[in-house]
């Protein structure tokens, strides 16, 4: 994995105004940073190392069992772990085709559609996921961490909160709702879910670095 490059730090001289403002870049900048890394690589689905069988074992199975939804499902968690979002895309695709319930088959189609850049199709899949499921918390904190990436910040924040509403003790989704203030400027109800975070994670270091930047207007 290449390392990120550092933020470049302005340095201008004779205006104050744009001093205090080139004093606020770092922190912005850095909040949606973070928020691509727990978009993308802090994904729910991404964490879990459940599913071990192989492309071909599973396509094997599809080919012995065409009509199992779960077979075509795991066949499309396999693409998908093999970077093939196409081949994901369809296998989910077919299998909400023979079972249009299977809210793991939904919720994997809205990851493929991340993956692929398709967030539009991502945001319409999870919506359809809790349409059926309503407190699929993989799904309400993922449909957030899209309505993020697209700017969209008072759905982002409403989706984390429904995340808390079931699971208080969720990190990620205060997290993501304390950046989402941080860029909304309501520092005080960022500070708020930053120490909640803290309170349930002592060693959490970045929720105490982005404490202390909001403490300090750094």
């Amino acid at each position: 994995m290449k390392k990120k490059k550092p933020i470049p730090h302005l340095h201008r001289r004779g205006n104050p105004d744009a001093a205090r403002q080139n004093a606020f870049v770092p922190f912005s900048a850095a909040i949606i940073l973070l928020v691509i890394v727990v978009c993308f690589v802090r994904w729910t689905y991404e964490r879990n190392s459940l599913y071990e069988h192989t492309v071909t074992l599973w396509e094997d199975t599809v080919g012995k069992s065409p009509q199992k939804a779960r077979a075509h499902n795991n066949l499309g968690k396999a693409y998908y772990h093999d970077g093939r979002m196409i081949d994901a895309i369809e296998a989910f695709t077919k299998a909400l085709e023979l079972k249009p319930n299977h809210a793991e088959a939904r919720f994997s189609l809205g990851m493929a559609y991340v993956r692929q850049g398709q967030l539009d199709d991502a945001v319409r899949t999870f919506r359809e996921t809790l349409s059926r499921k309503p407190a699929y918390t993989d799904a309400l904190l993922n449909l957030g961490s899209v309505y993020h990436l697209q700017n969209r910040l008072p759905e982002a924040i409403q989706a984390y909160r429904d995340v808390l509403t079931v699971q208080p003790g969720n990190i990620d989704a205060r997290m993501n709702l304390a950046k989402a203030y941080g860029q909304m400027g309501r520092t005080h109800e960022a500070r708020a879910e930053l120490a909640a975070v803290l309170q349930y994670k002592p060693s959490h270091t970045e929720a105490a670095a982005m404490l202390r930047s909001l403490g300090t207007g750094n």
